[in-house]
């Protein structure tokens, strides 16, 4: 009877433990499925975290192309702008170049219209002095000239510079304005040569030799006066 008494307290107490043991199961099980529940919500949790990240390093991915992109054109804006600013700088120092030289050709350009002013001042006052003495020997020698020109019938004309054309009349008795003429070259310095003639006069180098070893002109104006004279006569005694 104790045997089987105690057998009905251990298939009591073994009842009570098997409970336990399902309630702790049970229990075990509940843990076990929120675990699972509550690491599956934190693993899709964490799959949307790494979608997000992901879309977000797309996002910076392709920021960070559009920077690099804007960096590189902003890099060839300035190389380009750069470069404009060098060509400037060089056409400035070109032009500035070109200005000095233009400065240099003007201050030369300058010098030289000073030295031909005072090369002109200093010819003009030769001149001015050389006219000067031109109407001092005029002055000495008008009353000569004026009387040669009453005394023979004499005329004196300028042909060009230091070239003067003397004039005859009188000569001819059928035609007292007829001409009889010759050119002298009188220029300073030099031997008188006579240009020409008209009519030519035979022994006009003997007299045109004479002048030029006297220097006696009023002689050599008479000498050549008479010459036209007396070929005058020949003239009129041959007809």
């Amino acid at each position: 009877m104790e045997g089987i008494q105690r057998l009905h307290t251990l298939a009591s107490a073994f009842d009570g433990l098997r409970k336990h043991n399902a309630e702790f199961v049970d229990a075990c099980d509940g843990w076990m499925a929120d675990l699972l529940a509550c690491i599956r919500d934190s693993k899709a949790a964490h799959v949307q975290r790494l979608a997000d990240a992901g879309d977000e390093a797309e996002s910076v991915a392709h920021a960070i192309e559009a920077t690099k992109t804007t960096t590189e054109q902003m890099a060839r804006a300035e190389n380009a702008d750069a470069a404009e600013l060098r060509k400037k700088e060089e056409e400035d120092a070109s032009l500035n170049a070109k200005y000095a030289a233009l400065q240099d050709e003007e201050h030369a350009k300058a010098d030289e219209v000073a030295r031909i002013t005072r090369e002109l001042n200093a010819c003009k006052q030769k001149l001015q002095a050389a006219l000067h003495n031109r109407e001092m020997v005029c002055t000495k020698h008008n009353p000569d000239l004026k009387a040669y020109q009453e005394n023979m019938s004499m005329v004196i004309s300028a042909v060009s510079k230091n070239i003067l054309r003397f004039t005859y009349t009188h000569i001819n008795q059928k035609n007292w304005e007829q001409e009889y003429s010759f050119v002298l070259d009188v220029s300073e310095g030099k031997q008188y040569k006579i240009m020409d003639c008209i009519p030519p006069l035979p022994g006009r180098e003997r007299m045109l030799k004479f002048l030029n070893d006297s220097r006696d002109f009023y002689r050599f104006l008479k000498e050549m006066r008479k010459a036209f004279c007396n070929l005058e006569s020949t003239h009129k005694t041959a007809f």
